[in-house]
């Protein structure tokens, strides 16, 4: 278990140089709503203190959304503030507003299940605040039982039943370094041996080619963005940002930089552009799952079956488990139940 904070512009003041030695991680506001104007005004203050700190961070956005098609809306605006940035724990939805509280848990649920599917989308690990009423009655446990879950419940005996990956278990913590009340949280998963603690990997250098016509430049890597250009079949253009290997490549034509899906490019020696050494794998067995995490424990995401092909994004240094992305799905795979395309052992 780690302990950590979250805060938002209402902390005022972090010195976070003596902050660190108190905590394990801490959680920022980006911000609310549906436009990046909104953005948190102690985000960008906060991400560089932290991270010169050496403190891993999250990010939460709270929603006032009432409607899915409100929530694309916040979602995006919220991949506009944190695009640039890397984290170490997820990026959650805060939904907890009293606006939202009569909207039934068939729209509550679709409204978490479309935000954390778009910031998913960008190749962050994506998930839900709530407190424990919310996640018992308003909020469909198995339609979202494959995004982290952020629990907030501040009673002596709080509810031991619900899953949660992180437990925000009061608002009146005090941190050295924190001026005021804070909000401290426990941590029960390993996050940062996911997200490896790495940076996006930059492939500035790295030319691919639309396989297509009327390919949309969009300005958020989701279906959802905004259209702001369009590439051709055959049309080159550079790659700014790989995204991890996920659905979506950050790249710039002439003078604009946006998103493109990945499935309508080519490198341009024709070869997909997912890992400089493309490796494909092919499930053994049947009824293999896809899990959240390296963990029999953690979510199914979904279930693949023999001969079932995917992409290797990470080998995870030859362990029990590989880091895989089938289905427009990411996720880890028991190495037993798998082999190279070719037959052979995936190295």
């Amino acid at each position: 278990m780690t302990t950590g904070i979250d805060i938002s512009h209402h902390n005022k003041s972090v010195d976070w140089n003596i902050t660190k030695n108190h905590i394990d991680f801490a959680i920022l506001r980006a911000g609310y709503g549906r436009y990046a104007s909104q953005k948190d005004t102690k985000f960008e203050t906060f991400y560089s203190g932290a991270k010169n700190a050496g403190i891993p961070i999250g990010a939460y956005w709270y929603s006032y959304a009432t409607s899915v098609e409100e929530v694309k809306s916040e979602a995006n605006a919220c991949l506009t503030c944190i695009l640039d940035k890397t984290f170490e724990y997820p990026i959650y939805f805060d939904i907890e507003d009293s606006s939202q509280a009569n909207l039934g848990i068939e729209t509550i649920t679709s409204m978490c299940i479309t935000f954390c599917e778009i910031i998913g989308q960008a190749s962050f690990l994506a998930g839900i605040y709530a407190n424990t009423d919310w996640f018992l009655n308003r909020i469909d446990k198995q339609m979202t039982d494959q995004f982290t879950k952020w629990l907030a419940d501040y009673r002596a005996n709080p509810n031991t039943t619900l899953p949660r990956d992180i437990h925000q278990y009061t608002s009146k913590g005090s941190v050295p370094g924190v001026v005021g009340n804070v909000d401290m949280n426990n941590c029960y998963r390993d996050f940062l041996s996911e997200t490896g603690n790495k940076n996006i990997t930059s492939s500035s250098d790295v030319v691919v080619l639309s396989t297509v016509n009327n390919l949309a430049i969009r300005n958020a890597p989701s279906i959802y963005g905004e259209k702001i250009g369009v590439l051709h079949n055959g049309d080159a253009v550079d790659v700014i940002n790989d995204l991890n290997g996920g659905s979506w490549i950050q790249i710039k034509s002439s003078n604009t930089i946006g998103y493109i899906a990945r499935q309508y490019t080519t490198g341009a020696n024709g070869t997909n552009i997912l890992n400089d050494l493309h490796i494909v794998g092919k499930v053994t067995a049947n009824s293999v799952y896809l899990r959240s995490a390296p963990s029999k424990s953690s979510a199914k995401i979904a279930i693949l079956n023999n001969q079932d092909l995917f992409d290797v994004v990470d080998d995870l240094n030859g362990g029990p488990w590989i880091y895989i992305r089938y289905n427009e799905m990411n996720g880890y795979i028991a190495r037993q139940y798998t082999n190279g395309a070719n037959g052979n052992n995936i190295e």
